[in-house]
């Protein structure tokens, strides 16, 4: 999905500022070469610094530059006129450069993310300011985070990345960045990932078929499964990463099924909060990495891989999404396990490729995260890569991640969890990883009988494995399911910064 939002051609750039390309995939522009003055404005002239102001700016001057410099701030549309940036735009970056003023610091950094042909004017600000000169965007983020910010940051920010709005987006970046004016701090931190609001939609209630009426699914397609109220429902990855997240009901259960592409996996959450039941768009914003979502009843931003709100009176609160247990496995192992699952129909109502990979190809070739994260562009300060698969368990408050290629290669493992005994129980690579509460029941080894997977304890007592619970053959005693969450390790470390690692290291 990685790929460069080069809007240097007016051609180009007039044709996507009045929507007419619709972007379908998060860019994450890699480093840049600056444009040749040629190419910053038909004809116009090398920019001048603005005459430098006495002594330190206004706020209301700080504004303006701000505001000549993103030629479309009181209205989208503008900008099909006035990019690639003309002579003023330029020169305003430049003022911004000779003031030294760190207010622009931020402002700067977010228009370096987006590649419209005024590059290397702004990499020459950012030395001027900050006495440093980075080749890569995403090589700023996370620089200099305590410099002041600019009044109004928030509100600006959202005209700058309105570039790409069309009639049909709803909501705008305005109405989703409002709450957040009061927390700048958190606002300089938001990446656009190269769409609108609902730029990548969301499915809601979508349409389901049995699984034998799912004959363009191969038995190794990628499918996060779920077992809800006694239901199985398969959600393949080739058609949810496409969309984001998934509005849907399993029995009297609204959930949602949220696909984070630069996480390397999805989660799924009960959508009842507080007695409402939310639905969900894709804000095409990322938060340290994660892909963001919004709920359409108050427009709140809400963290998609921890299931956190990131604004509102429900982030002062902390308030959390329920989560509920998902299998990350392969179409053939769910389907085996599970003859009468419902699983997604390709009659989504959208137009999209579907077919194996073709969603996720980019991302899993990339050699880093698509966007800035706290282990990203950093050295790694742990024993993990940022991309290493992890699965995240959380109990009682204490977090715990395992690397997947090793729960994989044992298939079973036995931890204690903030003094709970739990068990990791895998089939084996790409088959999918469930964990329990063990209690005193110590598993051996997994068997296969008639085609199910069979826990032997020590003790030689076998146990079903199951969806909700391991369940004894002897007597019907039980060990419930866990929750886990599959993913990349930045997108685990990030909302849990006090994990352990088993094996060692944090």
């Amino acid at each position: 999905m990685k790929q460069r939002l080069a809007l240097a051609g007016l051609a180009l750039a007039a044709a996507l500022l009045a929507g007419c390309v619709a972007r379908e995939e998060p860019a994450a522009p890699p480093s840049a070469t600056p444009l040749p003055p040629a190419a910053t404005a038909a004809g116009a002239p090398l920019a001048t610094p603005d005459a430098a102001p006495r002594g330190p700016l206004t706020d209301a001057e700080v504004v303006a530059l701000l505001d000549r410099a993103v030629c479309w701030r009181a209205d989208p549309a503008l900008a099909a006129s006035c990019l690639p940036p003309d002579a003023d735009a330029l020169a305003a970056i430049a003022a911004m450069g000779a003031s030294q003023d760190r207010r622009f610091v931020a402002p700067l950094i977010d228009m370096r993310w987006l590649d419209l042909g005024w590059d290397g004017a702004i990499e020459d600000a950012l030395e001027a300011i900050t006495g440093e000169r980075r080749d890569a965007p995403v090589a700023w983020y996370g620089l200099d985070s305590g410099a002041p910010l600019p009044p109004g940051y928030a509100q600006w920010k959202a005209a700058l990345l309105s570039i790409t709005a069309t009639a049909a987006t709803s909501p705008r970046f305005a109405e989703l960045l409002r709450p957040l004016e009061p927390d700048d701090d958190m606002v300089r931190l938001l990446v656009w990932t190269g769409v609108q609001p609902n730029g990548r939609p969301p499915l809601t209630s979508p349409a389901v078929v049995h699984r034998l009426e799912a004959g363009y699914l191969g038995t190794d397609d990628t499918v996060y499964g779920l077992f809800v109220d006694g239901e199985a429902r398969a959600y393949p990855r080739r058609v949810v990463a496409w969309h984001g997240a998934v509005n849907d009901v399993i029995g009297e259960t609204p959930l949602l099924l949220a696909h984070c592409l630069p996480c390397g996996g999805a989660v799924a959450f009960d959508r009842h909060v507080e007695g409402e039941v939310l639905r969900f768009g894709t804000a095409g914003l990322a938060l340290l990495g994660r892909t963001l979502l919004f709920d359409e009843q108050a427009l709140r931003l809400w963290d998609t891989f921890a299931g956190v709100a990131a604004s509102g009176e429900q982030a002062a609160a902390e308030q959390r999404l329920r989560a509920l247990p998902l299998v990350t496995t392969t179409w053939g192992a769910w389907s085996t396990a599970h003859p009468d699952s419902g699983v997604l129909s390709l009659d989504t109502g959208f137009e999209r490729d579907y077919a194996p990979g073709a969603a996720v190809t980019a991302e899993l070739a990339a050699a880093a995260p698509l966007y800035p994260t706290p282990l990203y562009p950093a050295p790694a300060t742990g024993p993990l890569d940022a991309r290493a698969p992890v699965l995240g368990i959380d109990v009682g408050g204490a977090q715990r991640a395992y690397p997947v290629g090793d729960i994989e290669a044992r298939r079973v493992v036995h931890d204690l969890a903030d003094g709970t005994a739990i068990v990791l129980l895998s089939e084996g690579p790409g088959l999918g990883t469930r964990a329990y509460a063990a209690g005193d029941t110590l598993i051996d080894r997994l068997v296969r009988e008639d085609g199910a997977p069979i826990a032997v304890d020590v003790e030689g007592e076998r146990w079903f494995v199951n969806e909700r619970a391991l369940v004894s053959t002897l007597d019907g005693r039980e060990r419930p399911r866990l929750v886990l969450r599959q993913g990349y390790w930045f997108a685990w470390r990030g909302p849990h910064p006090q994990t352990t690692l088993w094996g060692g290291g944090s």
